[in-house]
């Protein structure tokens, strides 16, 4: 029973199918060697800003991910041409079942050229507020004040008003500073110039501004 079974197993199993099978293994080895150095040099690309080095390394690992794919199925002696129409078959399924999904993915890629922000900035959308820690091509990730990881569709943020906090490198803060009624307006201004005139960072142009904004309950 065992010595069929193994005559069977050794008509399906040839010499061929062995080599090739070995042949498969080898470039699957050798493309994600190359992959994975590829990924490793890209990322040590300092000259190149960081959301676009991110970016170009994810589109470089995974083609080149693919093309070894099909390389050790070519070398297994799969018909890639039955391949590709399965696959198109498969995409056009995909395809309707994910139309969220590609409009993030084009929403992601209108981000990166639109550039409305950067890996680092810190950012305002809706009712989240925090700092840029990734931007992906289906998503975008904000880590907020709280230190809470927060995922936004690219889609969503190709449709809402963003807020770059850290665009220009000059910002105006407001403070608001409740006084009595029976204060001297005039000194409570004067006081006010000279803490923000003593402050080291304050800056001359534009001026800081001090006025009077409303009356207080009490």
């Amino acid at each position: 029973m065992l010595q069929s079974w193994m005559n069977e197993l050794a008509e399906i199993i040839t010499r061929e199918h062995i080599f090739a099978a070995i042949r498969a293994c080898i470039i699957l080895a050798i493309g994600f060697f190359i992959a994975r150095r590829v990924r490793s040099g890209i990322s040590r690309m300092r000259n190149v800003e960081l959301q676009k080095r991110l970016f170009i390394e994810k589109v470089a690992f995974y083609s080149l991910t693919i093309m070894t794919v099909t390389a050790a199925l070519d070398a297994l002696g799969f018909d890639l041409k039955v391949l590709l129409g399965a696959a198109g078959i498969l995409s056009v399924a995909i395809g309707f079942a994910s139309q969220t999904s590609m409009s993030n993915l084009i929403s992601g890629i209108f981000l990166m050229i639109d550039r409305p922000f950067v890996i680092g900035n810190s950012v305002r959308v809706g009712d989240v507020q925090g700092e840029v820690v990734a931007v992906d091509l289906l998503s975008t990730k904000i880590r907020t004040l709280e230190n809470l990881m927060v995922r936004i569709p690219n889609e969503t943020l190709v449709k809402s008003n963003i807020v770059n906090l850290s665009y220009f490198p000059i910002r105006r803060l407001q403070f608001e500073v409740g006084v009595n009624y029976a204060s001297d307006l005039s000194l409570v201004e004067r006081v006010l110039r000279e803490v923000v005139d003593s402050y080291p960072l304050t800056l001359s142009n534009p001026p800081p501004v001090v006025s009077m904004k409303a009356f207080g309950s009490s």
